[in-house]
Formats: C-alpha cells, structure tokens, sequence
C-alpha cells in the first residue's frame, strides 16, 4: 500500500510518544549515518522516560542532542524549555562547547512567532527544527 503526504501526516500526527521517538530516531539515524542513542526510551519497553536529551549521537568529539514530542499544547514553551535543559550541564553532565546542535523534532508545527523567539533565545547554539512537514517529505 502507497501512502501519500496526506496519510502519512495524519499518521506521524497521530503517532504516541514512544512510536514517534522511535521513527524519528531511525529517521536521523538514516540521515546522519550515526548511530544514535534513544535515551529517553525505556529498554525492552514500549514507553519514554524523563531525562534530556531524548536521543543523542557523537558526530566527531561533539554531541548532537535530540529532543523529541508529541505535545500540541504550548509547544513553543516546551521547545524553548527543552533547549533550555539540553544547555544546563547540571542535567545533561556535558560543557555547552561539546554540543554540535539540537535538534528539535515533533509532530505538528510550530508558529513563525515561536520558531523565531527559540531561535533569538539560543542564538549561540545552532538548532535544527523538524517539524511533521520536514519530517514527512
């Protein structure tokens, strides 16, 4: 069976947490050519855990650190948060100089508006977004 954009939106859209960490990690792990560590995964369990980053992969001595949802609600809060916590090395244990980038990744988009107040926020930090368009096509 072919899906076209139309379908495969309204699936990734639809998709829980676990599921869509899951897909988004193969996703960059396809693109990258990294492997990539789902660390906000439970092991031998369909369910994420608490912590930051989600996901990460060394891409030579740095870190690109993944950060993954599903949430629709006050998305550019989240976003901006989870930045915020991939940044504290109180929570992370690695120096701001040993990450490469962020990469933020969910399943619906986000307004012009909060897009460009994460990226006025953290402008020292290169941040890459994947929002369900990019991530679709």
């Amino acid at each position: 069976m072919k899906f076209d954009d139309l379908n495969l939106s309204g699936c990734v859209n639809r998709m829980n947490p676990s599921d869509f960490q899951r897909m988004f990690d193969d996703l960059i792990r396809a693109i990258s050519g990294h492997d990539v560590t789902s660390y906000g995964m439970m092991i031998g369990e369909d369910k994420t855990t608490m912590g930051t980053p989600d996901s990460y992969y060394r891409d030579n001595d740095l870190l690109v650190l993944i950060e993954e949802t599903t949430e629709k609600n006050g998305l550019g809060k989240k976003l901006k948060n989870d930045v915020k916590k991939c940044l504290d090395e109180s929570k992370t244990g690695i120096s701001k100089s040993k990450i490469k980038k962020i990469i933020l990744a969910y399943n619906s988009r986000l307004s012009v508006k909060d897009t460009q107040s994460i990226v006025d926020c953290y402008s020292d930090i290169r941040i890459e977004f994947f929002d369900i368009d990019g991530i679709v096509n």
